[in-house]
This record gives structure tokens, sequence and C-alpha cells, in this order.
């Protein structure tokens, strides 16, 4: 059975999945700060730039969200994103048509129900392995004393 989830974090992950930017007009504090990886972005019109780059590489991308905890000012969600990496070049790899899913956590700083900054950690080393067709990695082979 699914879980329901808070009717806050519902309406992130459908404009997430549904595609809406105009949703996150209600849902981002216009200074609001994303911090993902060493990448930043200022605003809730960057944030939305950002997200239109992830969408046009995986049009088809779509959230699952594994667990959310909601405590004062802090929401963590920890989710799944799966998709086809058909569009657009994404972390230096060109549309390769192939299908892609990774994990992740974002934690979001809140200001009533306006988000004030997103911190994200997602495996990109898994989402990179898939889109290049790399099953696993390995290790270069030791040199020999």
């Amino acid at each position: 059975m699914a879980k329901e989830l808070d009717p806050f974090v519902k309406k992130l992950v459908d404009a997430y999945n549904g595609q809406d930017l105009k949703a996150f007009d209600t849902l981002l504090a216009e200074d609001c700060v994303l911090v993902r990886d060493e990448e930043k972005a200022h605003g809730r019109e960057e944030i939305k730039k950002v997200l239109t780059h992830i969408r046009n590489a995986f049009p088809d991308m779509q959230y699952r969200i594994e667990d959310a905890v909601r405590a004062g000012d802090r929401l963590v969600l920890r989710w799944e994103a799966k998709g086809t990496h058909r569009g657009g070049d994404y972390l230096g790899i060109k549309a390769s048509g192939k299908p892609a899913s990774y994990i992740g956590i974002t934690m979001y700083e809140l200001d009533g129900d306006m988000v004030k900054k997103i911190f994200v950690a997602a495996d990109l080393l898994s989402l990179l392995r898939r889109i290049r067709g790399v099953d696993k990695i390995t290790e270069p082979p030791r040199a020999q004393a």
C-alpha cells in the first residue's frame, strides 16, 4: 500500500513530475537558493532553469518519494528518479537514448510553505554510468612492485 504524502510534499512532487514550472512560483521563495554538488542557483528563476535543463535531457523523468520527514522548518526527502536520456547534453554527455535511474536525498529549508533553500545529494555517478552505458566502475590495474 502506498503511503499518503504530506500535502506540501505532494505539491512538490506533482510540480516536478508534471513539468509544471509555474507551480514553483508558489513553492519557491523568490530568493530561494539551490545547492547541488558544486553547483549553486540563486533565485527562483535560476532554479527553474536548472529544472528545465534536467527536464530537457530527461523529458520523461519521474520522481518517486521513498521517505519524507518534516520537522520544524526542515523537510527531507529520499527519492528515486527514472527517465530516459533523450534530450540535450547532460553532465557533458550527449543524448544517449538510454534509460537511467538514480537516487538522492534533498533537504528543504522552509519559511512557512515556501522553500528558502534546497540542498541536493544525488548519486550522479550511477546516473553517469547508466547514460554512458558502463555497467560498473573498475579500478585501473595496480603497478607491480
